[in-house]
């Protein structure tokens, strides 16, 4: 047996150098044993004697096997690395012959290694192929055919891989509570018998983890460390032969769930990479709730549902309680319409009327939610801002509070009038509608209303209508209906009108009474009533040359408002009037007012000279004058036996009723004509009196009566006609 020794002098380590400076340094002095297979091995190693420059080889004395034609001379042991994680060494510059039969080598005392192979060698007829591994040896098996031979390029190359950095990470505690922390530690290892340089790795948190304030972090792998928000980074970090360090960090845990945190692969100089890395710290997060209102607006004194949502975003069950004080102007509506779903279970309180509700005790499954609600009644207009407790737990700490607005609506306004208090038969006459929104901030939608004409009163032909409310309005000509449907927005605080013409069908008090007028956000709200008088009730004449003669104005009761001879004397007054006189002078004065009671059938007179102008407010007797009539009701329901002052008041009180029909009057002239008198006999006409005409002319009789001296009341009434004797 013959051996030489490859010594560690500078040249081959220059050598060495070339290829790999730190891996191919760990192989210096790895014994290489080249075995026969049936007899004793031959064995070359390491000899101090040797000169070693480049180019320095393996001597070789003897052939391997029993056929002494299976020779190696004058090898050469070379390195050479091929990356930064794998060396591949083998013999070269060597003679090798083969006259048939097996063979194996063994490389032993190589470091620790994670796996090795054969790349490529001088046999190429046969077979050759790694047999078994130990920690720091591998066997190679193989045979040669006969009359194989490599002169001066004998080679066997093997490729020989070291094991990666180890990495393990964990969160201590693994279980925190949300917004507590919990620290995170990275383990990296070094297997190798060598040094690991420009050791890096990032670490990146999930969307539920950050970086605790303030940063916390240490590092025991040297290097530099960058760790802000949700991200760590290591580079050029060193790990001794054998040894492994910590980097570690406080997590905070933002929000419920099961937080993955994933290291990526640790890399090195030296050798191949890691495998990754993932740990997972279990986040509770205490209970949340929301809630909503059914309706963002409603009517007053109308109910809307109110609903709680109780969520647990854990992995197992929880309890939760909340409680609501309810806003000035909502209450728990009667009934309460309560209900609950998908709770396991749990105490809910919500009387009747009160003003508050509690969730006390509420099991909510895991990673789901419960559902309670409640109807609730607004009592009075407005904003209502409805904001609950926050939400606690027995285990999972306390959760957030929940608002939630809606808005109680007035409902609209409505009012109405004809634009004249008396109008003959078959006049003409508007009646306007007036819708308010009393809602200082909420607008209203969907107005509507109907008007179901009464009896004496048509929709005027051809049908003459205005809308500012917009929406649709309806008066067919000849109907007795007229609505509106779709109306709004009416902004707040605002109005707007209908108006509709109509026609007097029927004489008598017509009184007019619209339903509730509606809109979606206000509901129902009020009706309207005015009251219109057709025929009979004001009447117009005048009397003129008052100095050549007199005119008188007889008044009779036709019995219109009560059945004929039931009026005094028979059976108690019914269908009384009062036909009321004012007297104007050319210029509009009024000089004078009375009020005369007449029965059914019965006649009174009045003289213009005698009773109207012989006692004017100004003393003054006009030559002319224009006499108006008003005809009302003697007492609220026609019985009344006196119409003292009704000239004053009368039509104030339209409902009762005190405009009246039934009443006709007829001026009779009498004019001074020679040695007589000539008679003319006209009937007063019936006129439209406005509602202001009405106003105007009572207000000034009022004045009148009320001022004490007596002057403009005129006489009262007589019975009977008048004639030029009798006055």
């Amino acid at each position: 047996m013959f051996s030489k020794t490859v010594g560690h002098t500078l040249p081959l380590i220059l050598l060495l150098a070339l290829f790999a400076p730190l891996s191919r340094a760990q192989l210096v002095g790895t014994t290489i044993t080249i075995t026969p297979s049936a007899t004793a091995p031959v064995t070359i190693s390491p000899n101090t004697a040797s000169t070693a420059v480049v180019g320095a080889g393996f001597e070789f004395s003897e052939c391997i096997g029993p056929n002494s034609n299976n020779c190696i001379s004058s090898g050469l042991f070379v390195g050479v690395d091929i990356s930064a994680t794998q060396i591949q060494f083998g013999m070269s510059g060597a003679t090798f012959n083969c006259a048939g039969g097996a063979f194996q080598i063994v490389l032993s005392g190589l470091p620790t290694f994670s796996s090795i192979s054969y790349i490529s060698g001088s046999l190429s007829s046969g077979t050759f192929a790694l047999a078994s591994t130990t920690a720091n040896s591998a066997t190679f098996q193989g045979s040669c055919t006969s009359g194989f031979s490599a002169v001066g390029g004998a080679n066997f190359v093997f490729n020989v891989l070291f094991p990666p950095p180890t990495l393990s990470k964990s969160f201590t505690p693994p279980t925190v509570l949300a917004g507590q922390n919990s620290a995170l530690v990275i383990n990296i290892g070094n297997p190798n018998t060598f040094p690991l340089t420009n050791v890096a790795f990032t670490e990146t948190l999930p969307a539920g983890l950050i970086l605790a304030t303030p940063l916390a972090v240490t590092n025991s792998c040297g290097g530099v460390l960058t760790a802000a928000g949700r991200s760590m980074v290591l580079s050029a970090g060193t790990i001794a032969a054998g040894t492994s360090c910590n980097v570690t960090a406080l997590v905070t845990g933002l929000f419920a769930g099961s937080q993955k945190s994933a290291t990526s692969a640790v890399t090195s100089a030296e050798v191949g990479n890691s495998v990754t890395a993932t740990a997972s710290l279990l986040v509770i997060g205490p209970p949340s709730i929301g809630k909503t209102f059914g309706s963002a607006v409603f009517p007053i004194n109308g109910t809307t549902t109110l609903t709680f949502t109780l969520t647990n975003p854990n992995a197992t069950n929880m309890v939760a309680s909340v409680t609501d004080a309810l806003p000035a102007g909502l209450v728990v509506a009667t009934p309460n319409g309560l209900n609950s779903s998908n709770c396991i279970s749990g105490n809910i309180t919500a009387v009747a009327a009160s003003s508050s509700i509690s969730l006390a005790s509420m099991v909510i499954a895991a990673n789901s939610a419960c559902v309670v609600k409640v109807n609730v009644t607004g009592t009075t207009a407005g904003v209502k801002v409805n904001t609950t407790s926050a939400i606690t737990s027995v285990d999972a700490g306390t959760g957030n509070v929940a608002s939630a607005t809606t808005v109680v609506a007035l409902p609209p306004s409505i009012s109405k009038a004809f634009d004249v208090a008396v109008t003959p038969l078959n006049g003409v006459t508007t009646l306007t509608f007036n819708i308010g929104n009393p809602n200082a901030a909420t607008a209203l939608t969907g107005v509507g209303f109907t008007d179901n004409l009464p009896a004496g009163l048509k929709v005027a032909t051809p049908s003459v209508i205005t809308n500012s409310c917009s929406g649709t309005v309806t008066a067919v000509a000849g109907s007795g209906t007229i609505s509106l449907t779709g109306g709004g927005p009416l902004a707040p605080a605002s109005s707007c009108t209908v108006t509709a013409q109509v026609t007097g069908v029927a004489t008598g008090l017509q009184v007019n009474v619209t339903d509730p007028v509606t809109s979606i956000e206000g509901g129902t709200g009020n009706t309207a009533t005015a009251s219109l008088t057709i025929g009979g009730n004001f009447l117009v004449s005048y009397a003129a040359n008052l100095t050549s003669g007199d005119s008188v104005i007889n008044l009779t009761n036709t019995g219109a408002n009560g059945a004929a001879l039931t009026g005094p004397g028979f059976a108690g007054g019914t269908g009384n009037i009062c036909v009321n006189v004012y007297a104007f002078s050319p210029d509009e004065q009024l000089v004078s007012c009375c009020s005369c009671p007449i029965t059914p059938n019965g006649l009174a007179s009045l003289s213009v000279t005698g009773d109207l102008i012989n006692n004017t407010l100004t003393g003054v007797k006009p030559n002319s004058v224009v006499v108006k009539l008003v005809v009302t009701g003697a007492g609220a329901t026609f019985t009344g036996t006196t119409c003292a002052n009704s000239a004053a008041v009368a039509g104030q009180n339209v409902a009762n009723p005190l405009l009246a029909t039934g009443g006709l009057a007829f001026g009779t002239t009498l004019h001074v004509l020679g040695a007589g008198f000539v008679v003319t006999e006209n009937p007063f006409r019936g006129a439209t009196l406005s509602a202001q005409e009405l106003a105007s002319i009572t207000n000034r009789c009022t004045n009148i009566i009320g001022n004490g001296s007596g002057f403009g009341v005129c006489k009262s009434c007589r019975p009977g006609g008048l004639d030029n004797t009798n006055r």
